[in-house]
């Protein structure tokens, strides 16, 4: 299973995480059935902490530190120095599931002909411990696949060319960066491949959820450019006041612009 270049290139963002990123850093040098087929990058944001400390600790990993332009700026430099066939965007806090998850993707894309966009299912972590395991929303065929952007980063497997295509993360989006990207590979003609199994455990209460109102406002931004003709918009609009009730739509709909 070795290969000229490495297959997985993982990428971790961190900034002032030591309380985190270790149990992250593990559990991918804790891959097995994939010997030299995986680099890890930690983009990290020019720490205070001790968080250098800790991947210092790690052989495997290959890491920068300096200061950036946030999340997306931190995930555009990953996705630079990767060198991989695929890009997996691990975050701190967030771990593999077990250690096969690696050598069970490299069989499943042996299988399936090297698909270009590989979706799996995670568990979210609460704070209080328990484990949810979910599975992408992805029911409906084509554009309304976007109506609800219930897609976790963590459980998506990429071909790093195509992400190099659609150029990277939008630094003018603050939260909903995947959300956007997801939709330009979309519109780029790529369809997504479904992993039927459990890839990652990804904490809850990410910043999605602390700066909801952020979030509402870049996945508004995204929705419109998807909603490219009246009947989209349209059916969009009904879906988004069902789905997100009156007063989260009224958000939605409003388009105001939000400071970092």
């Amino acid at each position: 299973m070795s290969q000229r270049r490495p297959f997985f290139s993982v990428i971790t963002i961190s900034l002032n995480a030591e309380a985190t990123i270790g149990p992250t850093l593990q559990s991918v040098a804790e891959q097995r059935g994939v010997d030299a087929m995986v680099e890890q990058w930690v983009v990290d944001g020019a720490s205070q902490d001790g968080t250098l400390d800790i991947v210092r600790q790690f052989p495997h990993v290959r890491y920068i530190s300096e200061s950036d332009k946030g999340i997306s700026d931190a995930f555009n430099k990953g996705m630079q120095l990767a060198t991989g066939e695929y890009i997996i965007y691990l975050n701190c806090d967030d771990i593999f599931c077990d250690n096969r998850v690696l050598a069970d993707l490299y069989q499943f894309i042996m299988a399936h002909d090297y698909p270009i966009w590989i979706v799996g299912r995670w568990y979210e972590r609460q704070p209080d411990g328990r484990r949810t395991l979910t599975k992408p929303r992805l029911s409906l065929a084509g554009w309304s696949l976007f109506l609800h952007p219930r897609i976790c980063h963590q459980a998506v497997v990429l071909k790093l060319d195509a992400q190099q295509e659609i150029g990277g993360f939008d630094l003018n989006f603050k939260v909903a960066m995947d959300y956007d990207t997801w939709a330009k590979l979309y519109q780029a003609g790529y369809n997504i491949t479904l992993f039927d199994r459990p890839l990652v455990v990804y904490a809850g209460g990410g910043l999605s959820t602390r700066h909801a109102e952020i979030a509402l406002a870049d996945h508004s931004a995204v929705k419109t450019r998807l909603r490219d003709t009246p009947l989209k918009r349209l059916i969009g609009r009904m879906y988004d006041q069902l789905h997100y009730g009156r007063e989260s739509w009224r958000k939605l709909s409003s388009g105001s612009s939000y400071a970092r």
